[in-house]
């Protein structure tokens, strides 16, 4: 996963799934490292 931008407080990050490149935004605060056990649902 790479993030493509970052505003507002909104992260946009993109992957390759294996087909295609996807493309989605997070809060910053749902991708924070401080909880690393906490899992994101996509």
């Amino acid at each position: 996963m790479v993030v493509t931008g970052y505003a507002s407080g909104m992260v946009e990050c993109r992957w390759y799934d294996g087909y295609a490149v996807r493309r989605e935004a997070f809060r910053s605060e749902e991708i924070s490292a401080s909880n690393p056990a906490q899992q994101l649902a996509s």
